[in-house]
């Protein structure tokens, strides 16, 4: 029974060196330090030092100075206070899990390696969307992702496109400054920036290949700012070319705040 106790009290955080000297105390007490000792086998050396422990804890307190003589806290008054610290701790861990349990899941990110892989993505991406897509591409992708596009457009998703190379869709929302490909790889390698239903984007190279990389990734931030680049090159291809982009860019800006309004109007001079 005595190993049974011990056993008992080291699961709810004693030593087993604190259970035997309180177990040794229970059994029989006022004792002294030398008395306890001899019944715990728990060395006079360590003695002195486990009843200081413990009478800091209030488990054991001294009733008698020369010699000192100790007696323990009651057990059903032992018991209680176990019952109450755990019981404290389960609810501050109750809590704490329920916090969070109530956290926004983590933002997928991932890369993704080589062209198709890549094009494979984006088409997944559009092909699940439900209500608007941006893109940012170049013609021979536009080609590639025709297909997913005119099935999004079908299925009543809002599809805006922009590219600096001519695109193979046509109707609202396709904006192109029409510059041949050949002419603009002298400067640049394809790009290819993909955002579905504002939550998802994918960004990366679009060059032939298996070392062409591509991040994925519905981080709120990297998602804004992604569709920020697209709206912004609507905007300047609308200023540049004298065409309204407004549709557009309304539609990609709706649930942002409204900096038109918002800003004072400009000092004149």
């Amino acid at each position: 029974m005595p190993d049974l106790v011990v056993s008992a009290l080291e699961q709810l955080g004693f030593t087993a060196t604190d259970a035997k000297v309180y177990l040794g105390l229970v059994q029989a007490h006022p004792a002294t330090g030398y008395e306890l000792s001899k019944r715990t086998g728990v060395p006079r050396s360590a003695m002195y030092a486990v009843l200081a422990r413990l009478e800091r804890e209030g488990l054991v307190r001294a009733v008698q100075a020369s010699p000192a003589r100790y007696e323990p806290l009651p057990p059903q008054q032992l018991v209680a206070r176990l019952k109450d610290r755990h019981q404290r701790s389960l609810d501050d861990l109750q809590h704490a899990l329920e916090r969070l349990d109530n956290l926004p899941p983590p933002p997928v990110l991932w890369a993704t390696t080589g062209y198709e892989a890549i094009l494979a993505e984006a088409e997944g991406q559009i092909r699940g969307s439900r209500q608007v897509v941006a893109a940012s591409l170049w013609q021979r992708e536009a080609l590639r992702l025709a297909p997913a596009l005119e099935d999004a457009r079908a299925r009543g998703v809002a599809v805006v496109l922009f590219s600096f190379t001519p695109l193979p869709l046509q109707g609202p929302r396709v904006y192109s400054y029409g510059i041949t490909e050949t002419e603009l790889e002298r400067y640049w390698p394809h790009k290819l920036i993909v955002v579905a239903d504002r939550r998802r984007v994918l960004v990366g190279g679009a060059e032939p290949g298996q070392a062409t990389r591509a991040t994925v990734t519905d981080e709120s931030a990297l998602v804004e700012m992604a569709l920020s680049t697209v709206v912004l090159d609507l905007t300047l291809l609308g200023q540049r070319l004298g065409v309204d982009t407004s549709g557009a860019v309304g539609l990609l800006t709706e649930h942002l705040a409204p900096l038109d309004t918002l800003l004072p109007p400009p000092r004149r001079t």
